[in-house]
């Protein structure tokens, strides 16, 4: 990407020159990228506005608010009129406009986002974005993946029956904060964001995929791709879904329930038959691994699903080697603090002989 970065302006006015200084920082690259991604266009086709809009288009705005977001850190609106002004000159020659004073005061940008917040909207800019990606990201070449997660922002919000902030299980750490959930697909291995999901802070990971999952399906219109995801994706409707779909799926299944005892049968078999355990190569990582299949049947929407899935036993060395020392040190640990209760006879320390005596203390 290349850019110039001008350090001032000379402007010609009758007899005398005069010369303007304005600061130009990470602004030509910020924009330089935004517009290879054509986001502005993408934004006037789908965020349409009525006849009587007047100055800045909505694509252009919200590449100047994001270049304004990402330069200084700021998501403040009251923010962004001033940093514009002193920018003008150059946020003008980079997008071949006319800025005005009404462009970025808070009221032009709430219509913004109000407009962006509608989900029809939304959907249509990632689905165009996505076609636009696709001239960088070929999925044809090389593994179809994409991983599906979830993460949490809080914020120091008021909490407002039905909406988005709530109270929920924080990741941060802070259960005093409100906070939304978004649920997002990404594409691997480039981790280019293929859909997001926007929810309250207080819903359950579980129901969430399945919608996020069948969006992705209508944006890169490919069959036999693999959702990766943790244990929460494990749900039996979310992978009888994803296998109606002609697609696949990669998750660790979480040890609960039938799960548990599954796990616990697979490693029985792998003792007992050491031959069927293979060396495994995975990246930078090697282990041992053990392959099953089973066959599976699920209900949904009235719908009788059935696929067989393939199960993967796998013990990585590295892995293994930090729970083995783990485990060591937690024994080290154990051993210290029960001969700390019982030490050797000497003045002023009581020895206990019988585990009536210790209980008592």
């Amino acid at each position: 990407c290349t850019f110039w970065l001008p350090f001032g302006y000379i402007l010609e006015m009758s007899n005398q020159t005069e010369f303007l200084s304005e600061p130009v920082d990470d602004i030509p690259l910020l924009i330089g990228l935004m517009s290879n991604l054509e986001l502005s266009e993408i934004l006037d086709r789908c965020l349409v506005t009525n006849g009587n809009h007047k100055g800045l288009s909505r694509g252009n705005l919200a590449v100047i608010w994001l270049a304004f977001i990402l330069s200084q850190g700021d998501h403040r609106k009251s923010t962004v009129q001033a940093w514009a002004a002193q920018h003008k000159t150059t946020l003008e020659h980079l997008l071949k406009v006319q800025i005005s004073d009404t462009d970025f005061t808070d009221d032009r940008l709430g219509l913004f986002l109000n407009a962006l917040s509608k989900n029809a909207a939304w959907e249509k800019i990632e689905d165009e974005s996505w076609n636009v990606s696709l001239r960088v990201l070929t999925p044809n070449n090389g593994l179809r993946a994409v991983r599906v997660d979830a993460t949490t922002i809080s914020g120091c919000h008021r909490i407002v029956e039905e909406g988005l902030m709530q109270l929920g299980n924080s990741k941060a750490h802070r259960p005093d904060l409100p906070q939304i959930k978004i649920m997002s697909a990404a594409h691997q291995p480039s981790g280019r964001i293929i859909a997001t999901d926007t929810h309250p802070g207080n819903s359950a990971d579980d129901p969430l995929y399945t919608p996020l999952i069948s969006r992705v399906k209508t944006i890169i219109k490919l069959d036999e791709v693999l959702y990766l995801g943790d244990c929460k994706m494990a749900a039996l409707e979310t992978r009888a879904r994803i296998a109606d779909q002609n697609d696949y799926y990669m998750t660790p299944l979480p040890l609960t329930g039938a799960s548990k005892d599954l796990l616990k049968d697979m490693i029985t078999y792998a003792l007992q038959h050491p031959g069927k355990v293979e060396a495994l190569k995975v990246g930078d990582e090697s282990g041992l691994g053990f392959e099953n299949m089973r066959p599976l049947k699920a209900t949904v929407d009235g719908k009788t699903i059935e696929w067989n899935e393939r199960l993967f036993l796998v013990q990585f060395a590295d892995l293994l080697e930090r729970q083995q020392k783990d485990l060591e040190n937690r024994l080290a640990k154990t051993r210290k603090a029960i001969l700390a209760l019982t030490p050797q006879p000497g003045k002023g320390k009581r020895v206990f002989r019988k585990q009536d005596e210790l209980q008592t203390i």
